[in-house]
């Protein structure tokens, strides 16, 4: 599955790329949702760049909110299926 990440804190056009990850596996309970879209607030951009309050581990993933649709559903998730469309 495709991903974007920062490496480093910088300029976001500068700083961020896509990569390619292997597919997550849901645990019990969890479900995968592919992201269908999501804003970008200036709170991401503050991050990307370094200067949010809190600096996440590197590489990290940007953004906190989206919608998407359920991908795949791990054992004992009863009220999700598959196709499902989520708020993050």
């Amino acid at each position: 599955m495709l991903a974007v990440q920062f490496n480093e804190f910088g300029n976001p056009p500068d700083v961020l790329h896509t990569v390619e990850l292997p597919q997550d596996i849901p645990g019990p309970g969890e479900v995968v949702v592919t992201i269908e879209a999501t804003p970008i607030h200036p709170s991401d951009l503050l991050t990307i760049s370094g200067s949010y309050g809190i600096k996440p581990a590197l590489p990290a993933t940007p953004g906190q909110e989206g919608v998407g649709r359920i991908a795949e559903v791990g054992e004992g998730v009863n009220t999700l299926k598959t196709g499902d469309l989520v708020l993050l």
